[in-house]
């Protein structure tokens, strides 16, 4: 058993390694948008041209890639290499997708998420948000996502960026 300055390092790590992660791959989203947009447009923030709202889509896509990187398996990028899986606090089965989603919702509150790993380090705000917890797993439960819930979830992060990036829209646009 790990004491719990090793967990808050091995939390801190795997936190570092999944953002790392999924950030480069949602990088690979956006960045062709903004590539396109910068040859072909003079200002980035024109709301008149098709480019700031393709940038705008792909960022929003990228959100929601963000927010849904533990639905497959209950595990993100990271926790599978480190082997470490997502559980409802309950009854230690793999969390839900939508469990995955909320817990997940969180991440623009990232210094607070530290500041909970540091009091708690086998769960972060978002965890007591959906209930689950992530523990070290030899041989994680397999769970099934299903194509709708696939869509489902993305559309879900897709309105949540949305709403987070509402406030900048009203001031572009006003």
């Amino acid at each position: 058993m790990e004491n719990k300055t090793q967990q808050i390092f091995t939390r801190f790590i795997l936190m570092g390694v999944d953002y790392f992660i999924v950030s480069f791959i949602s990088i690979i989203v956006v960045i062709p948008f903004f590539i396109i947009s910068l040859i072909n447009e003079k200002s980035l923030l024109d709301t008149n041209s098709i480019y700031f709202w393709l940038r705008s889509l792909s960022m929003m896509i990228a959100y929601s890639i963000i927010m849904n990187k533990d639905i497959f398996d209950s595990k993100s990028p990271g926790k599978r290499i480190f082997k470490y899986q997502v559980l409802h606090n309950k009854t230690n089965l793999p969390a839900s997708p939508i469990q995955c989603l909320l817990r997940n919702l969180t991440f623009i509150f990232w210094p607070i998420e530290c500041l909970a790993i540091l009091i708690n380090p086998n769960r972060r705000l978002g965890d007591f948000i959906a209930n689950t917890k992530v523990v070290k797993v030899d041989f994680p439960e397999k769970r099934i996502v299903k194509l709708y819930q696939i869509t489902l979830l993305l559309f879900l992060g897709f309105c949540y960026s949305l709403l987070l990036m509402t406030p900048y829209y009203y001031l572009i646009l006003k």
